[in-house]
Parts: structure tokens; C-alpha cells; sequence
């Protein structure tokens, strides 16, 4: 069997499509390569009379699914729009790195919080409603309310991270995926030199 040839050098589109919290350092990715916007392009959209703005790009037809494991030789860049850093308006935007092995110590926490502040007693029957209240008035496992800041229902902290915001904490009264890891946004996949970088966001999104 023929590996294939390692990724060159560049910046991906980067989704994650599978994470468990019984093996934290192991990140399963799809990444696609950026391309010129033309028709036909995903993610691109045209103007009135069909023509695409000088530098819009979109995603490339071909991805590439592979593991990759959280350690120390992996950069991982967290942004957010953090509460506990407010500027003018209540929020600032706050962008932290850190390695590998330490944004899976960050997922691992936020899915043990999870699993046992929301997904258990969502499955036990509790209403959504009454979860996210009840962790609002009395903060816990990291949850606090976001209520305040109307951005969504919950901030999840953990260590120096930025905040982790949960706009819904369930989706069609299910729990969220992978243990509400799923609140990390994945954005991009880079290789420069050889060494690998991550970029997630964890902030408001409109």
C-alpha cells in the first residue's frame, strides 16, 4: 500500500469529523485547499451580474481525511469573543495558542462538563429550558451564563482558555456532537515547514 504524500506547505479549510473523549490526543480532520471563487466553486457567491470580487476564494472539490495527534509538536490557535475580558461593548476578542496535548486537556474538559452537567440529565429527561437556567443561576463544571452578554445561553472556562461559547447546548433536544466538543469551531489547517498548526473558534457567531 502506497502512503500518500504528506500535505505541502500552505493553509486548508479544516473540519473535524471525529474526536472521543476515551482517546483525547487523537483528532480526526478533513481539510480541503482554498481556491479562486469561479461557479460552481463551494462557497462562493456571485454578484448581481455574475462575476466574483478580486480575491474571493472557496473550497476546493478534493479533501483529504486523515488523524492527527494533539501533542506537543502541534500549535493549536483558540479565538473567542471572551466576557471575562470585557472591552466597550461587554465582549473583547481574545486569541490564545497553546500546544496540542493542551487544547486536548481543554476538550476533554469541556466534554466531561458536558456529559455530566447537560447530556445526562437531558437524557434523563430534564428540558432543555431547565438545564441551561439552572446552570445560569447556579454556575458549575466550568458553565456560566451568557445570558447577560444575549450572545447565547452559556460560557464553558477552563484554565487560561478563552471562553467557550455555547449558543445552544443541544440541537433538536439532542445532545450536541462529541460530547459538546462540537462549540470549537474548526477554521484552518496549516503546514509551514513541515510543522503543523490549527486554528478553532470558540466566539459569538451571527
Amino acid at each position: 500500500m502506497v502512503e500518500p504524500a504528506p500535505l505541502a506547505d500552505g493553509v486548508y479549510s479544516l473540519e473535524v469529523v471525529g474526536w472521543s473523549p476515551t482517546d483525547p490526543t487523537l483528532l480526526q480532520v478533513s481539510v480541503r485547499g482554498f481556491v479562486s471563487c469561479a461557479d460552481g466553486v463551494e462557497g462562493c457567491w456571485s454578484a448581481d451580474d455574475g462575476t466574483y470580487g478580486a480575491g474571493e476564494i472557496g473550497f476546493s472539490e478534493t479533501s483529504r481525511e486523515f488523524d492527527v495527534v494533539l501533542d506537543d509538536s502541534v500549535v493549536v490557535y483558540l479565538g473567542s469573543t471572551d466576557a471575562n475580558e470585557s472591552g466597550d461593548d461587554g465582549l473583547t476578542f481574545v486569541l490564545r495558542s497553546t500546544t496540542g496535548d493542551g487544547f486536548a486537556d481543554l476538550m476533554a474538559a469541556i466534554a466531561e462538563a458536558y456529559d455530566t452537567a447537560i447530556a445526562a440529565p437531558l437524557s434523563a429527561g430534564t428540558s432543555i429550558d431547565a438545564i441551561v437556567a439552572g446552570l445560569q443561576k447556579n454556575p458549575a463544571h466550568g458553565f456560566t451564563s451568557a445570558r447577560e452578554q444575549m450572545t447565547g445561553e452559556l460560557y464553558f472556562t477552563y484554565a487560561d482558555a478563552p471562553s467557550v461559547l455555547f449558543q445552544i447546548v443541544a440541537t433538536d433536544g439532542a445532545p450536541l456532537p462529541r460530547s459538546g466538543t462540537s462549540a470549537l469551531i474548526p477554521r484552518t489547517f496549516t503546514v509551514e515547514d513541515g510543522k503543523v498548526s490549527l486554528e478553532f473558534y470558540a466566539g459569538f457567531r451571527s
